[in-house]
């Protein structure tokens, strides 16, 4: 089912209050997630849309008066934070629909939440921060609360080029995914330094979701995803033909949208494919609001309809 023309809503378990929500990267939604307010989903033609994931109606919709492209949402309060690629954080009252605005001055690839009116950011030459939104005389200002150091040179001591590619926030922990393929995590206002600095890939991270101290599940641009705990490389999930873009982890399954047009479901522990489900678009998004997966090893009519679809292609080609 797709909702306005971005957002696909899948029946993964027979429990019909258990779903899937993803973003189709065709239509161009940026981010989509699930918060107090309902699901959002953020666009890359400035539309932001909150929706009540029980009977997919839209209840709010705003449209950003810049049409740059969006790469981070949170709600906090009754305000609606989002961030774009050129710097621009932009601050939505829900319920007046007010709009403030604030030019940080450099461009980014990664917003998320910190805590509360703090949010963490980075891009390439840009290392990861942290900024506080603060209302003062009813204007919203930021404040740089900390910033971090970049690892010292390398063997041919050489710097270490900055390019943040990911972002995730796990308690008082920022873990940083960058082009080069390194998983860095960060503890805020204790030192500048990552206390873990991690090489798993030589492709950049695209995507990571922390599980706990020194756990989390990544994927690069080489279509790995992988399982990391206590230093190591614990598994890699397989049967992927393509890039994924967003891994989620809940409840003993690994989730993974990506570019092949399907969403895979593993075991965590055993890597087992327990779920695959042809969606026709590629995804960049997911947000899980369930419990439980039905397990299933294969789909066929999944693949029957992908086949019925490359035909037809050809058909009209």
């Amino acid at each position: 089912m797709l909702l306005g023309s971005a957002t696909s809503i899948l029946q993964l378990a027979n429990n019909e209050s258990k779903e899937i929500f993803v973003g189709d990267k065709t239509e161009g939604t940026s981010m989509i997630l699930n918060s107090s307010l309902g699901m959002i989903s953020i666009h890359l033609n400035g539309h932001i849309r909150i929706f009540e994931p029980l009977d997919y109606t839209i209840e709010d919709h705003f449209i950003l008066a810049r049409s740059d492209k969006l790469i981070g949402c949170f709600v906090v309060d009754n305000n609606l934070v989002v961030c774009s690629a050129t710097g621009t954080v932009s601050i939505i009252n829900v319920e007046s629909g007010s709009t403030q605005t604030i030019e940080l001055g450099y461009p980014l690839l990664v917003m998320r939440q910190y805590k509360n009116y703090e949010l963490c950011v980075g891009g390439e030459e840009q290392d990861v921060r942290v900024l506080e939104l603060v209302l003062e005389n009813d204007n919203w200002v930021q404040k740089q609360r900390w910033k971090a150091k970049n690892v010292p040179n390398d063997t041919l001591d050489m710097r270490v080029p900055v390019h943040i590619t990911e972002i995730q926030v796990y308690d008082d922990l920022i873990y940083t995914g960058t082009k080069s393929g390194r998983v860095r995590c960060y503890k805020p206002y204790t030192q500048r330094k990552p206390l873990h600095d991690y090489s798993l890939s030589e492709y950049p991270i695209l995507s990571l979701h922390v599980m706990g101290n020194q756990a989390f599940i990544y994927s690069d641009t080489d279509a790995v995803v992988g399982y990391f705990k206590q230093g190591k490389i614990m598994r890699r999930y397989k049967g992927i033909p393509g890039s994924i873009l967003k891994v989620i982890e809940k409840d003993g399954y690994v989730y993974c949208a990506g570019a092949d047009r399907r969403l895979h479901v593993f075991k965590t522990e055993s890597a087992e494919l327990v779920r695959k489900v042809f969606v026709r678009v590629p995804l960049n998004s997911l947000a899980l609001p369930l419990d439980h997966v039905e397990e299933q090893h294969e789909d066929p009519e999944s693949d029957d309809e992908l086949w019925a679809d490359l035909k037809n292609k050809k058909q009209k080609q």
